[in-house]
């Protein structure tokens, strides 16, 4: 995933990386993201939200909680 985010940083946007255990149920990382974003942004701060595979599942997992939906752009 680094040439994705060294991509996106030359491009000036922010990249913050959010790491989970592969091995742990999807649904347990939603807080932890929501936790994550909140410690990385201001509190009206919008992010993008850009996953793949099994990180895809947990950014689904995340926008189930419709209080998170405010924090992501579309």
């Amino acid at each position: 995933f680094q040439p994705t985010v060294e991509a996106l940083q030359s491009q000036n946007w922010t990249v913050h990386v959010f790491a989970y255990d592969w091995r742990k149920p999807v649904s347990s990382h939603s807080g932890l993201l929501r936790n994550f974003i909140d410690t990385v942004t201001q509190p009206q701060e919008q992010v993008y939200l850009v996953a793949h595979s099994l990180g895809g599942l947990v950014s689904e997992a995340f926008l189930e909680d419709g209080n998170n939906k405010t924090k992501v752009k579309k």
